[in-house]
């Protein structure tokens, strides 16, 4: 059971979806094409610096 998880984990991460991606080049509709795996990493420096105060709002 843990190794089906883990493999429709890492799927998941591997799945790509447009965001709204704030450092790099964007297209024409301010969107890019990201890894799932980027998107929670970018969620996750998120949290940290709202947390730490360097960020005074939170937004997924």
């Amino acid at each position: 059971m843990i190794k089906r998880f883990l493999e429709l984990l890492e799927r998941t991460f591997r799945k790509e979806r447009r965001y709204e991606f704030r450092h790099g080049m964007k297209t024409s509709d301010g969107l890019k094409s990201c890894q799932e795996i980027t998107i929670a990493k970018i969620t996750v420096t998120n949290i940290a610096e709202f947390c730490l105060g360097k960020q005074t709002t939170f937004s997924i």
